[in-house]
């Protein structure tokens, strides 16, 4: 499908004066089909393309390609297309969250458990429980569920999941320094995938 978009001047029927001679659509800009649609880029090509006009034409459903009589004209759209899709791309990266930075949320997290537990004697309380329970059971879930409550005991502020999560923590602190004494006499998978 190819559209046309220019300014034309009608004369009357039976005028014979010779036309201006039409400059050539040949400097061509594909814009993708999220792009095409967009108010801003009606705005621009009416900017950019001035009194030429500009040739619009669709040959596949993911892109349109604007054709222009000037080179300056396609040089220009191409520019401004990539200034607004490097700002699109910076807004994006500023929304997710950065990976190093969740890294050392996680590390702050998991030494402030480790710190804790160890200043109010706690740790030892809540690996005690942990193996006790682990003896008799062969998954990880439930003696972690039970060692939760040991620190939600101790500090009844700490909600059950962040327990939870620091019980592990502090398993994984004991296990890097005694992990061969910590696994003696207990079920199930030895190398918990939380620490892998």
């Amino acid at each position: 499908m190819q559209v046309w978009h220019h300014a034309c001047r009608s004369e009357p029927r039976g005028s014979h004066q010779p036309s201006a001679p039409e400059g050539k659509f040949v400097h061509e800009v594909r814009v993708g089909c999220r792009e095409v649609d967009q108010p801003w880029l009606a705005e621009l090509l009416a900017q950019i393309a001035g009194d030429n006009g500009f040739k619009k034409r669709t040959p596949f459903w993911a892109y349109t390609i604007f054709s222009f009589v000037h080179q300056e004209q396609a040089d220009r759209l191409e520019r401004r297309l990539r200034d607004r899709r490097e700002l699109q791309a910076r807004i994006e990266a500023r929304a997710r969250p950065c990976p190093v930075r969740i890294q050392y949320d996680e590390a702050a997290r998991a030494q402030h458990a480790v710190i804790w537990g160890l200043s109010t004697g706690v740790v030892r309380e809540v690996v005690r429980t942990y193996r006790r329970e682990r003896a008799d059971c062969s998954t990880h879930g439930y003696p972690n569920m039970v060692a939760a409550r040991v620190i939600v005991a101790a500090a009844p502020a700490i909600d059950i999941d962040r327990a939870r999560e620091m019980v592990d923590q502090m398993l994984a602190w004991v296990i890097a320094r005694h992990g061969s004494w910590f696994w003696t006499g207990l079920q199930g998978d030895h190398d918990l995938k939380l620490y892998a």
